[in-house]
């Protein structure tokens, strides 16, 4: 991130990359949300003994507490489609299904 911030101040200024810093910021403080509501969902997913439309109902319930403004739940609703047949495996199969580490797709991962 470092050569990024540099890169954006030696290219468009230091005003330019403070406020890159404070976007960066933003994301990384919603990232880390967004990998707390995952963490819970998949706990949602292993518990024993719940039907599968009890589980989406309370991942329902859990996105929408962890995500207060509509576009925060678009983006969430987006990024849990990514992995989406791990998901559904999960439903369906939990015993079968092990959870994998989902990539996250940003723009500034595809600069380097």
């Amino acid at each position: 991130m470092e050569t990024q911030r540099a890169y954006v101040a030696s290219r468009f200024g230091e005003e330019a990359a403070v406020r890159f810093d404070a976007i960066e910021g933003k994301e990384q403080t919603w990232e880390n949300r967004y990998a707390e509501y995952r963490r819970a969902a998949e706990s949602i997913l292993r518990q024993p003994g719940l039907e599968s439309t009890e589980r989406m109902r309370q991942i329902e319930v859990l996105g929408e507490n962890a995500f207060t403004a509509e576009n925060e739940r678009v983006r969430a609703r987006n990024l849990d489609t990514l992995p989406a047949q791990q998901l559904y495996a999960l439903i369906l199969h939990p015993a079968d299904s092990p959870a994998r580490p989902w990539r996250r797709h940003r723009a500034r991962d595809r600069l380097h």
